[in-house]
């Protein structure tokens, strides 16, 4: 026996000793289960004649398929069917019996309705012997032996659980009630629309902030209750105008995971105005990308980014934002300045060129030169930020990875590969 920390632990011979006893209390348990089971695995004759066997038998599939489908009197197959019938039957009838009938008498103004109650909470006294046969009585006097409503209608009444579903019931604030009978609600719809949504609370985690008062609530707790009241209207469609805009950037992060997994637990149709593009990309199933009431275009988050319809779409999606260039096609080849970055099949003309800051790759022999003279290391990725030697125009290149300050003031080669480039009208703004 060893102390250590106040406590007692021991050790050798007691600890064996204790293990052989518990193993030894389970085999007692188990015995008389192992014996049911190998008495069904064998024949009548080797189960009467002594000594009874503890192995099983080979009658296992022989004697279970009889039991289950031939039976001596009734299949246990159709017995094990009555029984689910049966306990499916009364489970529901007494949530619903016990959940109305509780209701009624937290919510109902009528004389006595404790009393009710209290009569209803004594028959939790009456042994079940006593109620078996004016039981049976009744049963037969409506002509329902034999039938599931025989065996289902006798039990589905529960003082238990009507006397759980009143204490959860009184629970509920009383504010709650007030105002619905405030704005004229029956006690019905205040039942359909606020006790019973109440059980989605825990759905936005709403449960420990019932209590609170509004200004009690933090900035991403008040979205929650807005969403919560929103989902107890079970309307058709969800429209959210951009409920993120007044958070942190640490929470709106957190809330836009909590939104996404929301809407697909509840698979309503939501439409989410938002002017922070990595909302709509990281929320989207469609986007309609808006400009000045016009849908530049409807698509799915990577369609829009991977291929933008419009200049305003190509510089909407994206962070950091594409490069816009003017360029030039001429006699088949895309002119940015001097440099002649690939073949196109397009008409000379003005054009403008659009480039993702992610597409830009470091290549010593890529056509476009770049005079850097700014970075911002992000961690995971860094932005480069400079000036295309052959131009004036500024120019972003987010490289993947921390790249040292050391590289602002030198100039730096990149190339890109012909499918990532977008070109667009120079007038109209589609794509080309």
């Amino acid at each position: 026996m060893a102390l250590g920390n106040g406590m007692v632990q021991r050790t050798g011979s007691h600890l064996w000793l204790t293990h052989l006893f518990m193993i030894l209390g389970v085999l007692i348990i188990f015995f008389p289960i192992w014996l049911a089971f190998v008495a069904s695995t064998v024949t009548q004759p080797e189960i009467v004649s002594p000594p009874m066997p503890i192995l099983p038998g080979d009658q296992f599939i022989e004697n279970y398929k009889a039991a289950l489908f031939a039976g001596v009197n009734v299949p246990v197959a159709k017995m094990l069917f009555n029984s689910f019938v049966m306990a499916m039957g009364i489970a529901v009838g007494k949530i619903i019996i016990s959940l109305l009938s509780a209701f009624a008498i937290v919510y109902f103004r009528f004389p006595g309705r404790q009393a009710f109650f209290w009569l209803i909470f004594i028959t939790l006294m009456l042994p079940v012997e006593v109620r078996i046969v004016p039981t049976f009585e009744v049963v037969a006097s409506f002509g329902l032996l034999n039938s599931y409503s025989g065996l289902i209608l006798p039990l589905i009444a529960s003082a238990t659980a009507t006397f759980l579903f009143r204490q959860f019931f009184m629970t509920i604030p009383d504010e709650l009630a007030e105002a619905a009978r405030v704005d004229g609600a029956k006690p019905m719809r205040f039942f359909i629309d606020i006790v019973l949504p109440m059980s989605r609370a825990d759905l936005l985690q709403l449960s420990e902030l019932l209590e609170r008062k509004p200004r009690q609530l933090s900035g991403g707790q008040r979205q929650r209750v807005a969403m919560g009241r929103a989902i107890v209207r079970e309307p058709s469609v969800f429209l959210f105008d951009e409920p993120l805009s007044n958070l942190d950037a640490k929470l709106r992060v957190q809330m836009r995971l909590e939104i996404r997994q929301l809407q697909r637990q509840l698979g309503i149709t939501s439409l989410y105005v938002t002017h922070d593009q990595v909302e709509a990309m990281t929320m989207a199933d469609r986007m309609i990308v808006m400009n000045n009431g016009y849908a530049e275009q409807i698509g799915t988050p990577l369609e829009v980014y991977q291929k933008p319809e419009t200049l305003f779409a190509a510089q909407f999606i994206g962070s950091p934002a594409m490069n816009i260039f003017d360029a030039e096609v001429q006699h088949g080849n895309l002119m940015l300045n001097d440099l002649v970055l690939t073949d196109v099949s397009l008409p000379d003309g003005k054009v403008a060129l659009g480039i993702r800051p992610e597409h830009l790759v470091p290549s010593a022999s890529g056509p476009i030169k770049v005079s850097l003279n700014n970075a911002e290391p992000l961690g995971a990725n860094t932005l480069l930020h400079g000036n295309i030697n052959s131009s004036d125009e500024d120019i972003t290149i987010s490289m993947p990875g921390v790249h040292e300050i050391t590289e602002i003031g030198r100039n730096k080669s990149f190339g890109l590969e012909k499918e990532n480039i977008h070109l667009f009208s120079a007038s109209s703004g589609k794509r080309l």
